[in-house]
């Protein structure tokens, strides 16, 4: 076999390797962390770092899923990272802006966020 041939199988499997490292090791969240549920109080946090793998991460040990749906808030404006979206599109918490004053409420499902002056709310998922 030439030895071209050999360099570009194993450059291939080095690719597939890692692929696999970053899908089943990465991709995981940290044992300290909890995933806001229902019955999670969250007090007031500043967020200045935006979201991370599809969550927020909160006071270092909660995670809120960035894929909270808003039910209430200003969409129009510069508050949202995309600025123009596409018709019917659905806002959620990972496409606001950071940083911002993140809480919730224990025994609520409405995650509540405070940036420039306006307030949303979000409806928490925990799946």
């Amino acid at each position: 076999m030439d030895m071209k041939y050999f360099n570009r199988i194993i450059f291939v499997l080095m690719v597939l390797v890692l692929i696999i490292f970053l899908l089943f090791f990465a991709n995981r969240k940290k044992p300290d962390q909890t995933i806001v549920t229902y019955e999670t109080e969250i007090k007031q946090v500043k967020i200045q770092h935006p979201q991370s793998r599809g969550g927020i991460i909160v006071a270092d040990t909660l995670l809120v899923h960035s894929n909270s749906k808003l039910i209430s808030g200003n969409v129009d404006s510069d508050d949202w990272y995309l600025t123009s979206p596409p018709k019917g599109y659905s806002y959620r918490l990972g496409g606001l802006k950071v940083p911002y004053i993140l809480s919730k409420a224990g025994n609520s499902d409405t995650i509540m966020v405070k940036r420039n002056n306006s307030t949303y709310r979000f409806l928490l998922v925990s799946k």
